[in-house]
């Protein structure tokens, strides 16, 4: 059950209806003991916000109440997990607290099936109302993604950016071993402005042929074949490759001065102006 941000509130908004469960309330000056916490409040919570700090305080009320109580906040904490994301690191360990809170109360599959991202969009783990997108397509044409935070492609396919596509700051690709932002047909590649940080599978090919303002130290540290053509590289000082990688670089501008190719299998390098270039470390 999908429960959107409906009443918008800051952090410390959200803290203050938490405070009778989690500290108590102050009467006359005097810190009452601490309520127990309700499902009609949890929801009124997760109307509005997905603050880690926040969804933490309030999982971790839900397990402070005797085990009999906890099984009614299932719904609760469905809803904490279906199309939101959540930490599963220090210092908001929220997967691994729904987790427990699931296996008290007997509903651990149905968690699991919560947790899976489906198509359309999702609440970003944040302290704004900040949302992604989630699709399992693979073929992408005069789309429009700035709007979203974060877009997410799950698609196992050959995953193809064609022309017209505005992307969000930050792109994940899972799942798929081949991402091509260049169309072989028009031989125009993709426009990254506003793009943050593009996260690949380990090991994908990747083509960024004639790619137009790639984002600052794009990360293909984990890519096994990479093509880059006819891209201005100047805000690529730190590149990086994959040991045993396959690299192809024609018609760069701007090649970074300390290039280490040195781990890659091969290496082709094609109409670059290497003049001034510093250092340049070949595998031996």
């Amino acid at each position: 059950m999908f429960v959107d941000i409906e009443n918008f509130k800051s952090v410390i908004g959200v803290e203050n209806l938490l405070m009778p469960y989690t500290k108590g309330r102050v009467l006359n000056g005097r810190r009452q003991q601490k309520e127990h916490i309700t499902p009609d409040v949890c929801m009124q919570i997760l109307k509005s916000t997905n603050a880690p700090l926040n969804i933490q305080h309030m999982l971790e009320c839900i397990k402070e109440l005797p085990p009999s109580e906890q099984a009614q906040f299932k719904d609760v904490v469905l809803a904490t997990f279906d199309q939101r994301e959540q930490p599963n690191k220090q210092p908001y360990n929220i997967v691994l607290l729904g987790k427990k809170l699931a296996a008290a109360s007997g509903y651990e599959e149905e968690l699991a099936e919560a947790q899976k991202l489906k198509d359309g969009d999702f609440l970003l783990s944040s302290s704004k109302c900040d949302k992604g997108f989630v699709c399992f397509n693979n073929a992408f044409q005069n789309i429009d993604f700035s709007a979203y935070e974060k877009f997410i492609c799950l698609s196992d396919a050959k995953i193809q950016f064609l022309e017209g596509v505005k992307f969000s700051k930050i792109l994940e690709f899972p799942n798929s071993s081949d991402v091509s932002f260049f169309n072989e047909v028009s031989r125009v590649g993709c426009d990254f402005t506003g793009v943050q940080c593009v996260r690949f599978k380990d090991g994908a090919k990747v083509d960024l042929g004639a790619a137009q303002n790639l984002p600052p130290d794009i990360d293909v540290s984990m890519c096994s074949d990479v093509t880059l053509a006819d891209c201005d590289l100047k805000d690529q000082p730190n590149l990086r490759f994959k040991e045993g990688a396959k690299v192809l670089l024609d018609g760069n501008q701007n090649i970074p001065a300390h290039l280490d190719i040195s781990m890659c299998q091969s290496v082709y390098i094609y109409n670059c102006d290497l003049k001034d270039k510093i250092n340049i470390r070949f595998k031996d």
